[in-house]
């Protein structure tokens, strides 16, 4: 029987842990999920991870393993001013996800053939890969929710295409309206992505960071990025 971690990565600085109370909710839902005992409150939650704050930012991963024990260790972190300036390169991962999968809607520390095609993509020349569902529609990054954008329109896959729904593709909605943006959830085909101005992709580390080249299709401008990276919850130390 395979044994299953829920687990989170969060992002602090200045002593603060960036939406904790969303990640303690999603984490104590997959915990749920899968019948495993979760008893920490979100005050205990939030005190166990701020032990581990040492410097001015930084990650934490916090894993559920067995017995009701949390493990809690840094978070290496692989973004940067040089890599926030040109932009992340991403290819197109071979292996096609089930969209009817469930593990595909939390994390889960376990073996994913998705972490070999990451590698394999850095092999290759990229940052990472996107990764494709068994009817061809784009679901999401190895590690990070995708967005694109025409317009004014801001558009990101259905969470049914099968993909976490991440903390900050949630939290960027509430911002979109006021800055003269409408997000549609979509399902998006690869050979779509041409047509778009802008892509990007989120994740409590990178908060919302540009994507300048899907394989062949290169992307330039950053009008949504440039203004939502101004609000205080997505600013890090290389988009400033």
């Amino acid at each position: 029987m395979m044994e299953i971690f829920p687990f989170e990565t969060v992002y602090y600085s200045n002593e603060k842990i960036h939406f904790s109370e969303d990640h303690f909710k999603r984490l104590k839902r997959a915990c749920r999920t899968f019948h495993i005992p979760f008893e920490l409150s979100f005050i205990d939650f939030e005190n166990s991870l701020k032990k581990y704050i040492n410097k001015e930012f930084g990650g934490l991963k916090i894993i559920v393993e067995n017995n009701n024990v949390f493990k809690i260790e840094e978070k290496e972190i692989r973004y940067s001013k040089e890599l926030y300036k040109n932009g992340m390169k991403l290819c197109i991962a071979k292996t096609l996800r089930d969209k009817r999968n469930i593990f595909n809607y939390f994390k889960i520390q376990t073996a994913n053939i998705f972490h070999i095609e990451h590698n394999i993509a850095i092999k290759k020349g990229y940052d990472s890969c996107i990764i494709i569902n068994n009817e061809r529609q784009i679901c999401e990054t190895v590690y990070a929710n995708i967005f694109f954008r025409k317009g004014s329109e801001i558009y990101t896959p259905k969470i049914s295409c099968g993909l976490l729904n991440g903390i900050i593709r949630k939290n960027i909605k509430k911002y979109m309206k006021e800055l003269g943006f409408e997000l549609r959830y979509e399902h998006i085909y690869i050979n779509e992505i041409n047509t778009f101005e802008e892509c990007f992709i989120t994740n409590s580390i990178a908060g919302v960071f540009p994507v300048s080249v899907i394989q062949d299709t290169s992307f330039s401008k950053r009008e949504f990025v440039n203004l939502i990276n101004k609000v205080s919850k997505f600013i890090r130390p290389w988009n400033i």
